[in-house]
């Protein structure tokens, strides 16, 4: 059936009008996105964090509605992936090609690092193998390249996210992370859930475990194996690890 010329500008000005409607949501979400980022800088201050570093921290972001585990209005959220170990089967978890390539690479890497994996056993208690194992579970000894930034991420789940309150703080601590010189903004790289590092921390967990185990003076999770695994073995020992058990 053909159109009327009436009949074809009443749609075309309908489309407009909800694409118009669209758009204009969207502004404002990202006004109120903006205003809600501004109104963190009294709980940034807080902590230390200068102006400075808060306005170099927060320029320029946008929510990342790509995240799992938000509550959009409007849009359906994605559910949480959960970590793999439970959601997967063993099957699916443990593939044994990956497994098998884990275990050749954790061999030469607990040949490589020998001495700090022993100074680590003495100093906390837990064997070189279970740090080699997190590690390679984690981020396939770092050759995995977490694919977010950290604060991008935090500051969208603290919006949008289903814990709100606990991404809050999490971003808070990135804040100061960056103020304090641990990290660069252009180098926060994160998980979906905010995790940074070897060996997976959130800003928190590194103002509670980080060791700066090479003694170069810095608490560096995301370059050095010896403060990364070193922070993993007191984040495991502040979680009940106990020295001398053994785990099937």
């Amino acid at each position: 059936m053909k159109m009327s010329p009436v009949g074809t500008c009443t749609t075309v000005l309908a489309r407009l009008l909800i694409a118009q409607s669209c758009i204009g949501s969207a502004a404002g979400a990202d006004l109120a996105f903006e205003k809600w980022l501004q109104g963190l800088w009294p709980q940034a201050q807080a902590l230390g964090v200068s102006r400075q570093t808060f306005e170099a921290a927060t320029y320029g972001i946008e929510p990342d509605l790509s995240l799992p585990d938000l509550d959009v209005p409007g849009l359906q959220g994605t559910p949480p992936p959960g970590q793999a170990e439970f959601v997967q089967t063993p099957a699916d978890y443990i593939k044994e090609t990956l497994v098998a390539r884990l275990a050749e690479q954790a061999r030469k890497l607990a040949g490589e690092h020998s001495a700090t994996l022993a100074a680590i056993e003495q100093k906390f208690g837990v064997p070189g193998n279970v740090l080699l194992a997190i590690w390679g579970r984690e981020t396939a000894f770092g050759a995995y390249k977490l694919p977010k930034n950290a604060v991008t991420v935090l500051a969208t789940q603290s919006y949008y996210g289903r814990r709100k309150d606990f991404f809050r703080q999490e971003l808070l601590y990135a804040f100061k992370m960056l103020e304090e010189g641990h990290i660069k903004i252009i180098d926060m790289h994160s998980s979906w859930g905010g995790t940074m590092g070897l060996t997976q921390f959130l800003p928190s967990d590194f103002y509670k475990y980080a060791v700066d185990f090479d003694g170069d003076g810095k608490k560096d999770i995301w370059h050095s194996v010896p403060d990364a695994l070193a922070s993993t073995a007191q984040q495991l020992v502040a979680k009940g690890w106990q020295r001398g058990i053994h785990w099937a």
